[in-house]
């Protein structure tokens, strides 16, 4: 018996280059760095499957430098209105 637990994470809703595009006036320089992980449980019991799970954590890493001042922040909110939070 194959099983697998592939996933893929949908990308389509995020686009890097838009969101530095509408960041980069709100600071001197500005990074994003998008992250994605993939994380796959399986816990076995008296030599027998017990529990499968697959969970995925998504979101941006923001850098940004405004007046000589350097800022981090990270966010899972990927809308335009996450990421303006993020920035500021």
């Amino acid at each position: 018996m194959q099983t697998s637990l592939a996933i893929t994470p949908d990308r389509r809703h995020f686009d890097i280059h838009k969101a530095i595009n509408r960041l980069k006036n709100q600071a001197d320089w500005v990074g994003l760095r998008y992250v994605s992980e993939v994380q796959h449980t399986r816990r076995f019991r008296n030599q027998a499957s017990d529990t499968h799970g697959i969970a995925l954590d998504v979101g941006v890493m923001v850098e940004a430098m405004v007046n000589g001042h350097s800022g981090y922040a990270g966010t899972s909110d990927l809308s335009e209105s996450g990421l303006d939070k993020a920035c500021q």
